[in-house]
């Protein structure tokens, strides 16, 4: 790198990408010089046998190794509904997050799409989608803290862009940002 650019960590000289037999990216790592040096920082991939991310590794000092912390994808395992798509993330600190895909019925389940996310264990969806159409958003809302954006526009609201960020405040539906 002849010059080093404002707000660029210059640490970094080279970075370099590692794949798998299936020619999927297994490393990305950070190196302090164009050749040889140490390494600054690493992130290790490793994939099931569709190839979905199995768990990914992320070293903030060194190289990946055994105690490096990791986080944990689950699947489903194909023998129902003929699906394997992702059921769960595990953080490093054992915190699991599911994937909602609606009621087996849903046009949320038949598609694939993401529904929501719950923090395994409570009691509230830390986070639900609404689509349009097969994947575009139409409305994200995280109902603790009650906050939502909407892209939909209320017939009862006709004063509103369609676009708005929301949130619930003591029962009432407040708009303060519109775009």
């Amino acid at each position: 790198m002849a010059a080093n650019c404002s707000g660029i960590d210059e640490a970094v000289k080279r970075i370099t990408t590692t794949y798998e037999a299936r020619d999927m990216v297994a490393t990305v790592t950070s190196h302090d010089a164009l050749s040889g040096g140490s390494v600054l920082n690493e992130v290790a991939y490793a994939y099931d046998d569709f190839g979905q991310l199995r768990e990914d590794a992320q070293a903030h000092d060194g190289e990946v190794d055994g105690s490096t912390p990791r986080v944990l994808y689950g699947y489903a395992d194909g023998s129902t509904d003929n699906t394997a798509r992702r059921t769960s993330m595990t953080y490093p600190d054992g915190r699991v997050i599911d994937y909602l895909y609606g009621d087996a019925e849903s046009l949320d389940s038949h598609l694939g799409r993401v529904a929501g996310l719950k923090v395994d264990g409570e009691s509230l969806d830390l986070v639900t989608y609404s689509y349009v159409g097969a994947a575009r958003y139409v409305k994200i809302a995280y109902p603790e803290p009650g906050i939502e954006l909407s892209y939909l526009k209320s017939s009862e609201e006709p004063e509103r862009d369609s676009g708005s960020l929301c949130w619930q405040d003591e029962g009432s539906n407040r708009c303060d940002f519109s775009y």
